[in-house]
């Protein structure tokens, strides 16, 4: 079978979708995953094909300064808003991108954005399925991940009506484009005002999800077409070994703190750089920086704080005392994962709600939102959760049913038996 996987984003929103790519591989199957070329060495390492997405990348919309000025505001909403003004006309881009590299597969896979994607398998008769990293489905259980201000309540009466607001929203954003170029590139008809989302609900799309049942129960009100299968991680090659300095500086003494906020940008790298070294210094621990699209660690470094370049973090993050991070959904899985407590400032999106989401399980905090963290907010994060025994046995526990899992066979599976029902 030949399975094209589109997905978009930042590290954390691709590096899931190379790992479902190589459990298809292994499985037989011949994927292509066409990727921003800043992700080509991540996909040749896996051992897989290049194909070039020439979609303009995430890094020119978290760079746009009305994106940066919005997004500093703290506002869930605004963020959105900000980041779907910029996206929309990048979206043809994104479109015609998907229809090229759908054309001779056999079944398309689409990630959060679902148009291209089934609007390129509805012009080529051939079966779709979503697997988003985030639920987008309207349930009681927990509100949409992208709009949940202040504290997440589950199985709540209004939960439902975020994620029809979201939906309402990007379509709104979305639909004059989506709807020209369908008409104009693949001459179908337009959708109609309702949106994609719910025609995919009353076409019972099918929808894999990649996160576990541990850390969101899959809710009562899910329909039977939706999926809870696991998360996907990509681990380092069998033959990989992690660089002489940051072997040498783990042996040199106990566990570090690791720092990094992944794509985030939106403040001066040395502005943000030290704050975190006076934590550090504040709460008596040692660090280790990943320099990330930020930049941090451009200043002198004390020496009991290393920074470090890409890293896996399947190697990492297990050697370390505490994770600090934006909270962006790949990341966050690798934090849980790793079976140590996590440390979320969340910048926008749904890093919110992870955040929210890691104290009520009891494994980690999340003192402040990014652009209100301050070195002794960060300080009393770390001394908590470094000396919180009952954190770190949560954390441990969280990791070993985490780790018990196989999200990308069970993937590899649903997509067997979709494909072959469908086909």
């Amino acid at each position: 079978m030949k399975i094209t996987i589109l997905p978009f984003g930042s590290r954390g929103d691709v590096q899931p979708y190379i790992a479902l790519a190589v459990g298809l591989k292994r499985a037989g199957h011949d994927v292509i995953v066409p990727v921003s070329p800043i992700f080509q060495e991540l996909i040749i390492d896996a051992g897989l094909e290049y194909y070039e997405n020439t979609t303009p990348g995430p890094q020119e919309v978290t760079q746009n300064p009305e994106v940066q000025a919005e997004v500093s505001k703290g506002s869930q909403l605004r963020g959105l808003f900000a980041v779907l003004r910029q996206a929309g006309p990048m979206i043809e881009a994104l479109l015609d991108n998907c229809w090229q590299y759908s054309q001779d597969a056999d079944a398309v896979i689409a990630s959060l954005i679902p148009w291209g994607a089934l609007d390129s398998a509805e012009k080529l008769g051939i079966p779709a399925i979503r697997a988003p990293l985030h639920s987008l489905y309207p349930t009681r259980a927990f509100p949409s991940p992208f709009l949940s201000p202040g504290k997440t309540r589950f199985n709540h009466p209004f939960n439902p009506l975020s994620n029809h607001l979201l939906r309402m929203i990007t379509w709104r954003f979305l639909r004059r484009p989506v709807n020209k170029w369908r008409r104009e590139r693949l001459d179908l008809p337009p959708l109609p005002f309702s949106g994609v989302f719910k025609r995919m609900d009353a076409q019972r799309i099918p929808v894999i999800y990649p996160f576990s049942t541990h850390v969101l129960p899959r809710p009562a009100d899910y329909p039977e077409w939706h999926h809870i299968a696991g998360y996907w991680f990509l681990d380092n090659p069998a033959d990989w070994q992690p660089p002489n300095d940051l072997t040498r500086f783990l042996e040199a003494g106990p566990p570090p703190v690791f720092i990094g906020f992944g794509s985030m940008e939106g403040q001066e790298p040395e502005y943000i750089t030290d704050i975190v070294v006076k934590a550090l210094q504040i709460s008596g621990q040692r660090g280790i920086l990943q320099s990330g699209w930020l930049g941090l660690g451009e200043i002198d470094l004390p020496e009991d704080v290393l920074k470090v370049g890409s890293l896996l973090h399947s190697w990492l993050f297990p050697r370390m005392a505490v994770v600090i991070h934006h909270g962006g959904a790949g990341t966050t899985a690798a934090g849980l994962r790793s079976g140590v407590p996590s440390i979320i400032t969340p910048v926008l999106g749904d890093q919110f709600f992870w955040a929210q989401r890691i104290q009520q399980l009891g494994v980690g905090l999340s003192p402040a939102s990014f652009f209100k963290l301050t070195p002794e907010l960060l300080a009393e994060a770390i001394t908590t959760t470094v000396n919180d025994q009952e954190m770190q046995a949560r954390a441990a526990r969280l990791g070993e049913q985490i780790r018990s899992e196989n999200g990308v066979e069970r993937t590899v599976d649903l997509i067997e038996q979709i494909v072959a029902r469908n086909s």
